[in-house]
């Protein structure tokens, strides 16, 4: 009965080990999949205080492998890390620069959509003391687009006039995977806002905007996931060795 044992084991050994080898090469997908990665800036100060506060940051990721939110209160960090200009969260008359910084899930395969939204107010130009913000927009209708948002170098369009807080969401396609992977160069994207403000009466004062919140979000494929050379070249050692040991077994019980 113990060589018929032995030689259970030796099969059986020799099917988990074939068993675990192909179950790891056709698991392997083509592609791993779809990731989405999302970075929020926000200031938390309220946007519809008129007098210019200091800024209050958080910063939001959102990796896209399943693991909750990484929230972020603290302005050295975000400042540092993403190049947040004194100007973001309030009200300027001057560029608002900042970065959104790009952590991919594994390898980047290709780009398949990423998009930009910046929540801003945006009035030109700055009305008289006791005059609503909006008072110039209403009264001579020159709140028209004319705060340029610029990134990487590359104009991509203006911010919704008007106030309180607009929505201005641009996108790129997939058939703007060269200008996406141009704009992620370094892992980030570098936005700049400049207020510029239509006619002489917004020359003359300066046109005035507020960025609330900027959400920068890419949509990617990663690359196939490959076994590592080790992890199958251990397992085809593991399945030859098992064989081998059944066979010397099974001469072993032959010559007894």
């Amino acid at each position: 009965m113990v060589p018929n044992c032995n030689r259970v084991r030796g099969r059986w050994i020799s099917r988990a080990l074939l068993g675990a080898l192909l179950s790891l090469m056709a698991t392997t997908p083509l592609h791993a999949g779809l990731v989405t990665y999302e970075e929020i800036l926000l200031d938390l100060n309220d946007p519809l205080v008129f007098v210019d506060v200091i800024q209050n940051l958080q910063r939001t990721r959102t990796l896209g492998d399943g693991s909750p939110p990484e929230v972020e209160d603290g302005n050295i960090n975000i400042i540092v890390q993403n190049g947040v200009s004194a100007s973001f969260g309030r009200w300027v008359r001057e560029p608002i620069t900042y970065s959104h910084v790009f952590h991919s899930v594994g390898t980047v395969d290709s780009f398949v959509l990423a998009s930009l939204e910046i929540l801003a107010s945006s009035v030109s130009p700055t009305p008289p003391p006791g005059f609503p913000p909006d008072f110039f927009e209403l009264l001579f209708g020159i709140g028209t687009p004319d705060d340029p948002v610029d990134v990487d170098g590359n104009f991509i369009g203006y911010l919704t006039p008007g106030h309180p807080l607009k929505e201005t969401t641009f996108e790129f396609s997939t058939g703007d995977t060269a200008l996406i992977a141009l704009l992620l160069e370094n892992d980030r994207v570098r936005v700049t806002i400049t207020p510029t403000g239509p006619g002489p009466i917004a020359e003359a004062q300066g046109d005035k905007i507020r960025v609330r919140s900027s959400t920068f979000q890419v949509t990617y494929r990663t690359q196939a996931v490959v076994p590592e050379p080790g992890t199958a070249t251990l397992l085809a050692a593991g399945l030859l060795a098992a064989r081998l040991y059944s066979k010397s077994r099974r001469r072993q019980v032959r010559l007894r």
